[in-house]
């Protein structure tokens, strides 16, 4: 069951700003589909890198098939 499960993810900092964006994902594959939940969440100040993004927090579930 593990073995086709992949997690990812990243974090981004601005130095100067301190800013960050975050993703993280779990993708689980089957022979002919795959399912996926994705993460994101930019924080910051009102005016910095990521902190300027309107939509501060994401969370998607998608579902791929393959002909």
């Amino acid at each position: 069951m593990l073995r086709r499960l992949d997690v990812s993810a990243f974090l981004r900092r601005d130095a100067e700003t301190s800013s960050r964006a975050q993703w993280l994902e779990a993708r689980y594959h089957w022979d002919r589909a795959e399912l996926a939940l994705q993460w994101q969440l930019y924080s910051g100040r009102p005016g910095s890198v990521y902190g300027s993004v309107p939509q501060r927090r994401t969370v998607e579930l998608v579902l791929r098939a393959y002909l």
